[in-house]
Protein backbone atom coordinates (compact mmCIF):
# COMPACT_ATOMS: atom_id res chain seq x y z
CA UNK A 1 0.00 0.00 0.00
CA UNK A 2 1.22 3.74 -0.39
CA UNK A 3 -0.67 6.56 0.25
CA UNK A 4 0.61 10.08 -0.34
CA UNK A 5 -0.22 12.96 1.44
CA UNK A 6 -0.38 16.57 -0.30
CA UNK A 7 0.11 19.39 2.21
CA UNK A 8 0.37 23.01 1.92
CA UNK A 9 3.55 24.53 0.59
CA UNK A 10 4.31 21.74 -2.14
CA UNK A 11 5.29 19.11 0.61
CA UNK A 12 4.09 16.15 1.07
CA UNK A 13 4.06 12.90 3.18
CA UNK A 14 4.65 9.17 2.01
CA UNK A 15 3.81 5.81 3.45
CA UNK A 16 4.46 2.65 2.58
CA UNK A 17 3.16 -0.26 4.09
CA UNK A 18 4.55 -3.98 2.68
CA UNK A 19 3.21 -5.67 5.14
CA UNK A 20 -0.41 -4.66 5.24
CA UNK A 21 -0.57 -4.02 9.17
CA UNK A 22 -0.94 -0.09 8.73
CA UNK A 23 -4.39 1.41 9.42
CA UNK A 24 -4.78 4.86 8.41
CA UNK A 25 -7.23 7.71 9.92
CA UNK A 26 -7.63 10.88 9.21
CA UNK A 27 -8.34 12.73 12.84
CA UNK A 28 -9.26 16.15 13.78
CA UNK A 29 -7.03 18.05 16.31
CA UNK A 30 -8.47 16.96 19.35
CA UNK A 31 -8.87 13.58 18.51
CA UNK A 32 -4.79 13.64 17.70
CA UNK A 33 -4.22 15.07 20.64
CA UNK A 34 -6.15 12.08 22.99
CA UNK A 35 -4.10 9.44 20.62
CA UNK A 36 -1.28 10.84 21.20
CA UNK A 37 -1.49 11.76 25.17
CA UNK A 38 -0.66 8.24 25.78
CA UNK A 39 2.39 7.78 24.48
CA UNK A 40 5.79 8.27 26.68
CA UNK A 41 8.67 10.97 26.03
CA UNK A 42 10.78 11.12 22.24
CA UNK A 43 13.78 10.36 22.90
CA UNK A 44 15.43 12.44 20.60
CA UNK A 45 13.66 15.62 21.64
CA UNK A 46 13.37 18.02 24.45
CA UNK A 47 12.29 17.28 27.63
CA UNK A 48 13.86 13.39 27.52
CA UNK A 49 16.84 13.27 29.88
CA UNK A 50 18.30 10.88 32.16
CA UNK A 51 15.54 12.39 35.04
CA UNK A 52 13.07 11.12 33.37
CA UNK A 53 14.08 7.62 32.42
CA UNK A 54 15.07 7.31 36.21
CA UNK A 55 12.66 8.84 37.73
CA UNK A 56 9.75 7.04 34.99
CA UNK A 57 11.41 3.37 35.35
CA UNK A 58 13.58 3.40 38.66
CA UNK A 59 11.45 2.25 41.35
CA UNK A 60 9.70 -0.31 38.74
CA UNK A 61 10.97 -4.16 39.37
CA UNK A 62 10.28 -4.91 35.67
CA UNK A 63 12.93 -5.79 33.30
CA UNK A 64 14.47 -2.96 31.67
CA UNK A 65 14.29 -4.32 28.01
CA UNK A 66 10.05 -4.54 28.15
CA UNK A 67 10.29 -1.48 30.24
CA UNK A 68 12.01 0.43 26.85
CA UNK A 69 10.10 -1.34 24.08
CA UNK A 70 6.48 0.16 26.26
CA UNK A 71 5.97 2.68 23.69
CA UNK A 72 3.71 4.93 26.74
CA UNK A 73 7.10 5.03 28.64
CA UNK A 74 9.29 5.71 25.49
CA UNK A 75 8.12 6.58 22.39
CA UNK A 76 9.84 4.61 19.12
CA UNK A 77 12.01 2.09 20.91
CA UNK A 78 11.71 -1.18 18.58
CA UNK A 79 12.80 -4.24 19.27
CA UNK A 80 15.91 -4.36 16.96
CA UNK A 81 16.70 -0.89 18.08
CA UNK A 82 16.32 -1.86 21.96
CA UNK A 83 18.90 -5.21 21.76
CA UNK A 84 21.54 -2.38 20.58
CA UNK A 85 20.73 0.10 23.11
CA UNK A 86 20.99 -2.81 26.04
CA UNK A 87 24.21 -4.14 24.62
CA UNK A 88 25.71 0.13 24.15
CA UNK A 89 24.63 0.59 27.67
CA UNK A 90 25.77 -2.91 28.94
CA UNK A 91 22.60 -3.56 30.50
CA UNK A 92 21.44 -7.14 30.61
CA UNK A 93 18.05 -7.28 29.34
CA UNK A 94 16.41 -9.03 32.39
CA UNK A 95 18.16 -6.71 34.53
CA UNK A 96 15.22 -4.65 36.85
CA UNK A 97 14.84 -1.36 36.98
CA UNK A 98 15.23 -0.33 40.35
CA UNK A 99 18.33 -1.98 40.23
CA UNK A 100 20.10 -0.22 37.96
CA UNK A 101 22.57 2.63 39.43
CA UNK A 102 22.58 6.49 38.00
CA UNK A 103 25.60 5.85 36.30
CA UNK A 104 23.53 3.35 34.08
CA UNK A 105 20.73 5.50 33.77
CA UNK A 106 23.14 7.92 32.00
CA UNK A 107 24.46 4.88 29.65
CA UNK A 108 20.66 4.01 29.10
CA UNK A 109 20.29 7.64 28.30
CA UNK A 110 23.22 8.15 25.95
CA UNK A 111 22.73 4.56 24.18
CA UNK A 112 18.82 5.38 23.32
CA UNK A 113 19.66 8.49 21.85
CA UNK A 114 22.81 7.56 19.71
CA UNK A 115 21.23 4.40 18.84
CA UNK A 116 18.17 6.53 17.23
CA UNK A 117 19.79 8.87 16.00
CA UNK A 118 22.26 6.57 14.08
CA UNK A 119 19.30 4.63 12.47
CA UNK A 120 17.62 8.16 11.50
CA UNK A 121 20.63 8.94 10.01
CA UNK A 122 20.60 5.40 8.12
CA UNK A 123 17.17 5.71 6.96
CA UNK A 124 16.30 2.81 9.24
CA UNK A 125 16.75 -0.94 9.61
CA UNK A 126 16.09 -3.18 6.61
CA UNK A 127 16.34 -6.87 7.68
CA UNK A 128 13.14 -8.37 5.95
CA UNK A 129 10.81 -6.20 4.59
CA UNK A 130 11.37 -2.27 5.08
CA UNK A 131 11.95 -0.02 2.06
CA UNK A 132 11.95 3.62 2.00
CA UNK A 133 9.09 5.72 0.18
CA UNK A 134 11.71 5.61 -2.86
CA UNK A 135 11.60 1.88 -2.43
CA UNK A 136 15.00 1.80 -0.61
CA UNK A 137 16.29 -0.62 2.08
CA UNK A 138 17.44 0.95 5.23
CA UNK A 139 21.02 0.84 6.15
CA UNK A 140 20.86 0.85 9.34
CA UNK A 141 21.69 -3.09 9.56
CA UNK A 142 24.94 -3.03 8.43
CA UNK A 143 25.87 -1.38 11.75
CA UNK A 144 23.83 -3.57 14.13
CA UNK A 145 26.32 -5.25 16.70
CA UNK A 146 24.30 -7.58 18.20
CA UNK A 147 20.87 -8.41 16.82
CA UNK A 148 20.17 -11.57 15.32
CA UNK A 149 24.31 -12.26 15.87
CA UNK A 150 23.68 -15.06 18.13
CA UNK A 151 26.45 -17.75 18.31
CA UNK A 152 28.73 -15.29 17.12
CA UNK A 153 31.73 -13.58 18.75
CA UNK A 154 31.36 -10.33 20.79
CA UNK A 155 31.91 -7.42 18.91
CA UNK A 156 33.59 -6.06 21.63
CA UNK A 157 36.06 -8.77 21.82
CA UNK A 158 35.21 -9.78 25.12
CA UNK A 159 35.88 -13.72 24.72
CA UNK A 160 31.90 -14.00 24.77
CA UNK A 161 29.46 -14.61 22.47
CA UNK A 162 25.97 -13.39 21.41
CA UNK A 163 23.20 -15.32 22.32
CA UNK A 164 19.43 -15.08 21.52
CA UNK A 165 16.99 -16.15 24.08
CA UNK A 166 12.84 -14.39 24.44
CA UNK A 167 12.39 -11.95 26.95
CA UNK A 168 9.39 -10.18 27.47
CA UNK A 169 8.16 -12.75 24.68
CA UNK A 170 10.56 -11.12 22.37
CA UNK A 171 13.22 -12.19 20.48
CA UNK A 172 16.60 -10.82 21.98
CA UNK A 173 20.04 -11.00 21.41
CA UNK A 174 23.05 -9.86 23.72
CA UNK A 175 26.30 -11.03 25.39
CA UNK A 176 26.32 -12.52 28.28
CA UNK A 177 30.10 -11.36 29.15
CA UNK A 178 29.17 -7.47 28.82
CA UNK A 179 25.78 -7.66 29.86
CA UNK A 180 25.74 -9.27 33.19
CA UNK A 181 22.52 -9.76 34.65
CA UNK A 182 23.87 -8.02 38.19
CA UNK A 183 25.19 -4.27 37.80
CA UNK A 184 27.98 -2.77 39.46
CA UNK A 185 31.76 -2.61 38.83
CA UNK A 186 34.03 -2.67 35.86
CA UNK A 187 31.63 -4.66 33.85
CA UNK A 188 29.09 -2.37 33.93
CA UNK A 189 31.45 0.74 32.75
CA UNK A 190 29.85 2.39 29.59
CA UNK A 191 31.96 2.19 26.09
CA UNK A 192 31.32 2.05 22.87
CA UNK A 193 32.77 0.41 20.13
Amino acid sequence: MMLVLHLDGDRRLFLRDQTGFTRVRLLDAGELEARLSSLGREPLEEGFGVEYLRETLGSRRAQIKPLILDQKVVAGIGNIYADEILFDARLHPRRKANTISDEEWRALYEAIRKNLAAGVEHRGTTVRLYRDVLNRPGEHQSYLRVFEKHGEPCPKACGGEVVRERVGGRPTHYCPECQRPSGGGEEQRLTFA
